[in-house]
């Protein structure tokens, strides 16, 4: 009988204690030697580096809102823009909008939905863009 043939109980397991020692052979030793774990300085050098990056998103984001809000028409401007826009959308889209509202599925909810969307379609130009567009269409009037 071999002694690998014995099996133990877990009572009995757990009374014996290993008695060996783990060998590890030399190239295993030299390839562990070889890895170096990060000194303090580069890990400081790194979070700094992601604290400059986290400042400069801060920065980038509040320049965008601070030019998003200069591009963004208010008040009368906003108002006439707003209508200049609309026409022009009715100028070239009336027939198939007056289609969409002869349809016999066509609601006052989808009258809302439609109208909606088209003033939302404003949103997609800065101002500059939409006052570009605006006067052109008015130069080829």
């Amino acid at each position: 009988m071999e002694v690998s043939d014995v099996e133990l109980s877990d009572e009995e397991s757990k009374d014996l204690k290993p008695n060996f020692k783990e060998v590890i052979d030399d190239s295993t030793k030299i390839s562990l030697s070889k890895l170096t774990e990060p000194s303090r300085s580069q890990n400081k050098e790194s979070f700094m580096n992601t604290s400059k990056i986290a400042e400069n998103i801060k920065l980038a984001r509040g320049e965008y809102n601070e030019l998003a809000e200069n591009f963004t028409p208010k008040g009368k401007e906003k108002s006439k823009l707003r209508e200049q826009y609309l026409n022009l959308l009715f100028m070239n889209y009336g027939d198939d909008i007056n289609r969409l509202r002869s349809a016999p599925d066509f609601t006052n909810k989808s009258l809302s939905i439609l109208a909606d969307a088209l003033d939302e379609g404003i949103g997609m130009f800065d101002i500059g863009e939409l006052e570009s567009v605006l006067e052109k269409k008015e130069i080829e009037k």
